[in-house]
C-alpha cells in the first residue's frame, strides 16, 4: 500500500513540473510576468533582486533649501497662464522647519507648485511604475478648498503632455491631507510631479504643501 501510495505521488509530481524560470524574457502591460516575477523595464525580474532607485528621487522635497528671496530650489509656481505665486513658510510645516505656501495676490488664480526644468525626472521608459506623494492643508476650516497631486510626462521641449495620471481630488481644510497617486509611464524626455489647486481660490485663501516625494515601484503597486 506504502509503494502504490509513493509511486502515485511521483505520478502527479511528473504531470506538474516545477514553474519555468522567466528570468530575462521580455514583457509589457497586457503581457504580464509569471508567477513570482515582475515586469521590471522591459525584462521579467525577481522583485527581491531589482533595485528600484531612491526613496525619493526629488531635490528639495521638504522646500528646506531656499535662495535670497526666500523661494524654494527646485520648485516654482505654475505657468504665468494659470497663475498663482509661492513662498516658503515657517508657521505650518508637516516636516523639517519650512513648508511651501500658494496664494493668489489678486484672487481668482489657481495657485500650483511644480518642479523646475532642472530638477525633472529624465528619460521615462514605458510601463515603469511611479508614485508619488504630497500632504497639503489650507486656511479653509470648512474643507471648501481642494488639490490634486500630478505625475506628468512631456517631450524634449516641454510641448504637447505625452501622458498623466487622473489624480483624485481632495478636500483640503486645516489638518494635514495626504495626497497619493500612480502613474504607468508611456516613456518620455521628462517627468514632472505637481501640486495644484483644484479651482481658482479667492485672494484670502491658502494652501500649504510639504514633504513631496516621488519613487519608483518594482511592483504594480504604490507602498511606502
Amino acid at each position: 500500500m506504502v509503494s502504490r501510495a509513493l509511486g502515485s505521488l511521483l505520478l502527479l509530481t511528473a504531470c506538474f513540473p516545477p514553474p519555468l524560470d522567466e528570468t530575462g524574457r521580455r514583457c509589457e502591460r497586457g503581457r504580464p510576468c509569471g508567477d513570482g516575477f515582475v515586469c521590471f523595464d522591459g525584462v521579467c525580474s525577481r522583485p527581491e533582486e531589482l533595485d528600484a532607485g531612491p526613496d525619493n528621487w526629488l531635490p528639495n522635497a521638504s522646500f528646506e533649501q531656499i535662495n535670497d528671496a526666500g523661494d524654494p530650489l527646485f520648485w516654482r509656481p505654475l505657468p504665468a497662464s494659470s497663475g498663482g505665486d509661492l513662498t516658503t513658510d515657517t508657521r505650518f510645516v508637516k516636516d523639517g522647519v519650512r513648508s511651501v505656501r500658494l496664494f493668489s495676490r489678486d484672487g481668482g488664480e489657481q495657485p500650483g507648485v511644480q518642479q523646475t526644468f532642472a530638477a525633472e525626472l529624465r528619460n521615462t521608459t514605458r510601463g515603469q511604475v511611479w508614485c508619488a506623494r504630497a500632504w497639503v492643508r489650507s486656511n479653509s476650516p470648512d474643507g471648501g478648498l481642494a488639490a490634486r497631486l500630478w505625475i506628468r510626462e512631456r517631450p524634449a521641449d516641454g510641448g504637447a503632455i505625452i501622458g498623466e495620471n487622473t489624480p483624485s481630488v481632495v478636500r483640503v481644510d486645516t489638518s494635514w491631507r495626504l495626497l497619493e497617486e500612480s502613474y504607468f509611464a508611456e516613456g518620455a524626455d521628462r517627468l514632472d510631479v505637481r501640486v495644484t489647486s483644484n479651482n481658482r481660490v479667492r485672494r484670502q485663501d491658502q494652501f500649504w504643501v510639504d514633504d513631496v516625494r516621488l519613487k519608483r515601484s518594482v511592483t504594480q503597486q504604490c507602498t511606502w
